[in-house]
This record gives structure tokens, C-alpha cells and sequence, in this order.
């Protein structure tokens, strides 16, 4: 045999012994046509598109599962459903702790403020009463600026039955009126709700208070 065909066989063989050795140590796993679950060393085409495993021949250990890219889509998807999730439970640990935080800043308020519920009930009864003043000068102003209406609106009436035209400031004066009505009314309906709301912020105060000091009292 001559050197060239030596070469050329020396070639041969070891290219063959590395394309044993690359397919050598592995098997594939997929489904075949009718759906059941196969090991083959030869990777069909379609087990190809639909995803399979490879494993260690010898073992049988999976070593990689190649998904198709329908399987990666799901597998994002669900990933981001439990990222999602897990920033929701934190997002909820998180406004847990700042409601807490707060409660606990009330609290101290609470309690540097009224060292007993009888100095709150003190306290909440003349602010309540200065809030019902307030109301009632309103409505003093509001009967005011209706009868100052009644006469604004009687001049008027009795100058059309003559034949007179109103003068520039009796129309303004009217105008004037009405938007002062109308200003006293949103101010008193204002100012009954503003009371509203402080009283039941004081009941909410008085109970919170009183559960404070009883959980003081029996350290």
C-alpha cells in the first residue's frame, strides 16, 4: 500500500470514529405519529418541530429539552403570570406595612394629644359647636340676602308696571343678590358636611382612644 492510500484511509477512519463519537452518548425521546412516547438515536424531522428530549444513552438522564416555539411562548407567559403575582403579593406586604406605619403615627398623635377620652370629648363638642355657629351665621346671611331679593324684586315689579325701564344698578344689584344666595347655599352645604364628616371622625377618634388607653392600662 502506498503512502497516498495510507493517508487516505488513516483519513476515512477518523472521520468516522468522530461522527461516532459525536452521536455517540445521547438518544433522543419524542413522540411518534400516533402521540407515544419513543427513544430513538435518529431524530425524525417532524419529532423535530414538535419538541423532544435528549438524554444520556447509558443513564438514560435527561441532558436538554428542546421546546418548540409554541412550548417557549406558554413558558414566558407563565412566567410573567408568576412575576406578576409575586409583585402583587409584595405590592400588598408593602401597603400592609405603610398602613401599619401609619396606624402607629395616629396612634402617638392620639395619644400625645388627648391623655384621657373626656379631653377629647371636650375638645370635639366645642369644635362641633363652632362648626354649627358657623352654619347659622350662613343662614343669618342667607334670610338677609332673600328678603334684600323680595324688596330688589318688588321695586323692579312695580317700575315694569309703570312703564319703567330698570335702571342699570337695580339689575345689578339683583344680579348681585341671586349669585350671593346661591354662593351662602354651597357654603352651608359645605359646611353641614364638613361637620358631618368631623363628627364621625371623632367617634372613630374616641373608640381607637379609649382602646388605646384600656391596652395602656393593662400592661
Amino acid at each position: 500500500m502506498d503512502l497516498m492510500k495510507l493517508l487516505n484511509l488513516t483519513l476515512v477512519i477518523i472521520l468516522s470514529m468522530t461522527s461516532i463519537s459525536a452521536s455517540a452518548g445521547r438518544i433522543y425521546r419524542f413522540l411518534d405519529k400516533e402521540g407515544i412516547s419513543t427513544m430513538s438515536k435518529i431524530l425524525p424531522p417532524y419529532a423535530a418541530q414538535q419538541g423532544y428530549d435528549i438524554l444520556d444513552d447509558s443513564s438514560l438522564r435527561l441532558i436538554e429539552r428542546v421546546y418548540t416555539q409554541a412550548d417557549l411562548i406558554k413558558i414566558q407567559e407563565e412566567k410573567k403570570r408568576l412575576e406578576d403575582a409575586e409583585e402583587k403579593k409584595r405590592s400588598k406586604i408593602e401597603a400592609k406595612r405603610i398602613k401599619e406605619a401609619e396606624q402607629r403615627a395616629r396612634d402617638r398623635n392620639l395619644l400625645a394629644r388627648y391623655p384621657t377620652d373626656q379631653v377629647l370629648i371636650k375638645s370635639r363638642d366645642a369644635d362641633l359647636k363652632y362648626r354649627q355657629s358657623e352654619i347659622n351665621d350662613f343662614e343669618i346671611v342667607l334670610s338677609k340676602n332673600k328678603q334684600r331679593l323680595v324688596e330688589l324684586q318688588t321695586i323692579a315689579a312695580e317700575a315694569e308696571i309703570n312703564g319703567e325701564a330698570l335702571s342699570p344698578s337695580l339689575q345689578r344689584n339683583l344680579s348681585d343678590t341671586e349669585n350671593e344666595i346661591e354662593k351662602t347655599k354651597q357654603a352651608i352645604e359645605e359646611a353641614i358636611a364638613n361637620n358631618a364628616v368631623a363628627a364621625k371622625e371623632y367617634e372613630a377618634d374616641l373608640i381607637r382612644l379609649r382602646e388605646l388607653l384600656s391596652a395602656h392600662k393593662n400592661r
